[in-house]
């Protein structure tokens, strides 16, 4: 819900690049309730992802996207608090799960319809959000993100941040801001930082002996 709400309300980049904070707030809430180690490294991930977020963020104070923006930082913390859900409670069959929040979310959606009349081609993308980019979606991720360390997970949620604006300037010619790109471009450089490191083979402490 947050998710579409942001879309309406703010640009497609300012909105996805405020959505790939996630990963802070899975590192930040990871640390308290699953016990995850915070190091240094991640610390200045974070002072880094901050900055880059407080670039995209303030501008738009004094701007009519300021309620698209807060939506989105919303919706990240919504997805973080999912991705700890998902890694805590692991043996919970996710099918079911996943099914009664599309019903939650369906209910909740009723609330902001002006009208049920939709055309016959607004409905076949529709379908196609809700079935393929949506559904199929999230029920591949809730089934596998509860077995991958919370690193991967940041880096592949990551792909969005960078493509959707990407797609979007491409095809539909909405150039990001400036102080936009270059928030962006501090939080992925950040965000890159702090999981590189993690995803390289550790070196063994014992030397070769051939």
């Amino acid at each position: 819900c947050f998710y579409v709400l942001s879309m309406k309300n703010t640009g497609i980049a300012d909105s996805l690049l405020i959505q790939g904070t996630a990963p802070v707030f899975i590192i930040i809430i990871g640390r308290f309730f699953l016990k995850d180690p915070l190091s240094r490294r991640t610390l200045i991930a974070i002072i880094g992802v901050t900055a880059g977020f407080l670039s995209i963020f303030l501008p738009s104070l004094s701007g009519s996207r300021l309620s698209g923006n807060v939506f989105g930082l919303i919706k990240a913390l919504a997805f973080a608090l999912t991705v700890i859900a998902l890694r805590k409670l692991k043996d919970i069959d996710k099918l079911p799960a996943t099914a009664i929040a599309a019903i939650i979310a369906c209910c909740i959606s009723l609330i902001f319809m002006d009208s049920f009349r939709i055309s016959h081609r607004d409905l076949l993308v529709l379908q196609y959000f809700g079935i393929i980019q949506t559904g199929l979606a999230f029920i591949l991720f809730s089934t596998w993100s509860g077995y991958v360390p919370s690193t991967m997970t940041g880096i592949i949620v990551l792909l969005e941040s960078v493509l959707g604006p990407l797609w979007v300037w491409l095809f539909f010619n909405e150039k990001p801001a400036n102080m936009t790109f270059i928030g962006g471009v501090i939080i992925i450089a950040s965000l890159v930082f702090n999981s590189s490191q993690k995803l390289l083979p550790r070196k063994s402490k014992y030397k070769n002996s051939y």
